[in-house]
């Protein structure tokens, strides 16, 4: 045998020895030990869980801070709320739809003339706008902030 086998052998032996003679079982060691990596676990995992509350909080604090920024952009435009009518208007000699877009359609619903042009051929079942003549009755939408 090697003297670096018969010197560890030793060393175990010296070892058990103090232990005994200090009244510690080979069973009381591995129930310490154990009773210990218990212990340490028990820690570990209340860490884990403050930890994945910390971010859980975190999150939402974010997800929270997000929405308020973006509903208050939101309402830093105009917040007055508009209501859509529609009111029949005899056209009158001389009187185009191009003339009743620009009388009645605003730049804040309509992106064009043309645009408003369309919807009102639409409501009155028109084909096109050739189709009109003074005395004709039509139906046109306006838009107002005033509730009627």
């Amino acid at each position: 045998m090697s003297a670096a086998v018969a010197g560890k052998r030793e060393l175990t032996y010296i070892t058990f020895q103090k232990s005994y003679s200090q009244d510690v079982s080979i069973y009381d060691n591995k129930y310490e030990r154990n009773r210990v990596q218990k212990k340490h676990a028990r820690e570990m995992e209340v860490k884990k869980h403050i930890l994945q509350l910390v971010f859980a909080v975190s999150f939402i604090f974010i997800v929270l801070l997000f929405l308020n920024h973006s509903v208050s952009n939101a309402s830093t435009g105009d917040d007055t709320i508009y209501f859509k009518y529609y009111t029949t208007i005899e056209v009158q000699p001389s009187e185009t739809l191009s003339s009743i877009a620009k009388q009645y359609a605003d730049e804040m619903h309509y992106e064009s003339d043309l645009e408003y042009i369309e919807e009102v051929l639409f409501i009155n079942h028109l084909e096109d706008a050739d189709h009109i003549k003074a005395g004709t009755f039509l139906t046109v939408p306006y838009y107002s902030s005033e509730f009627k």
